[in-house]
């Protein structure tokens, strides 16, 4: 046989240990019921501020390196055997698996809760009809103390009460000694009082007979509220234009006029 034919012959038996799977590289699969992988958690710090800031510690033992671990959606990251301090957890019940190099998989639960349950409650003292003496008195609970203040992301001060507010919307901010943070936005009102202070302009000076008493039913009736409260914008831009009530009656005074605005842009509230 010349050596053409050897070569041949060496090269298709190659091929047919190929084939046949006989090469000294070949692995029995791997039974991973069998695997001693284990995995334990310890020591958990629970997260703060709704912040992905809880932690624990992970134990490693047995199974094939290498190590990877997934927990809290992070996708799978390399880890050694042995005890691993994992952090920038959020609040939840996760599920942490651990993979070792022969793919076997190891799974626990592991709890974190969110042990910051800063809030807070306000009053607030009206602020009158173009004047501002309105306030804003705070009480915060839960979190750590002390509690620091702020006003429409202004000053920040240790006192819990704002004063000298005229009307409008502001936001109060509560921080505690964490650093964790709540706001809500609270609306100072005048306080006009319907009962008080309208419904006397609206007898005085609308509600007469033939007028807007009822007795027209060509007007609206503004001894009902409900009527009232339809034609609000429309008292409030009139009697400041000057055109309510109508030529040959008694004007509005300025604080009437005032008034009127007021418990308008208070939401022409019930009170």
């Amino acid at each position: 046989m010349n050596s053409s034919s050897i070569q041949r012959t060496v090269t298709a038996f190659s091929l047919m240990v190929l084939v046949n799977g006989c090469g000294d590289d070949d692995q029995e699969p791997v039974d991973c019921a069998a695997s001693n992988l284990q995995v334990s958690v310890n020591n958990s710090i629970d997260a703060t501020c709704g912040l992905e800031n809880g932690s624990f510690q992970l134990t490693i033992s047995g199974g094939n390196p290498t190590f990877e671990f997934n927990v809290a959606g992070s996708g799978f990251q390399p880890v050694q055997s042995g005890t691993t301090m994992v952090q920038g957890i959020p609040a939840g019940n996760h599920t942490l698996t651990v993979r070792d190099g022969d793919n076997c998989t190891s799974t626990v639960n592991v709890n974190i809760s969110n042990i910051n349950n800063l809030s807070f409650t306000a009053e607030l003292a009206a602020a009158g009809c173009q004047t501002s003496n309105g306030t804003i008195s705070i009480a915060a609970s839960g979190g750590k103390e002390p509690y620091s203040y702020s006003l429409d992301g202004g000053i920040v001060q240790a006192e819990n009460i704002f004063s000298g507010l005229g009307t409008g919307d502001y936001t109060a901010l509560v921080t505690d000694d964490d650093g964790c943070q709540t706001s809500i936005t609270l609306s100072v009102l005048s306080g006009v009082s319907y009962n008080n202070v309208i419904i006397p302009i609206i007898d005085s000076n609308c509600a007469k007979s033939n007028c807007h008493d009822g007795s027209n039913g060509n007007l609206p009736n503004w001894t009902e509220l409900t009527n009232v409260q339809a034609n609000a914008a429309i008292i409030k831009s009139r009697t400041s234009s000057g055109t309510m009530p109508p030529a040959g009656n008694p004007e509005l005074d300025p604080a009437e006029i005032e008034a009127i605005a007021c418990w308008v842009d208070d939401g022409a509230r019930n009170n």
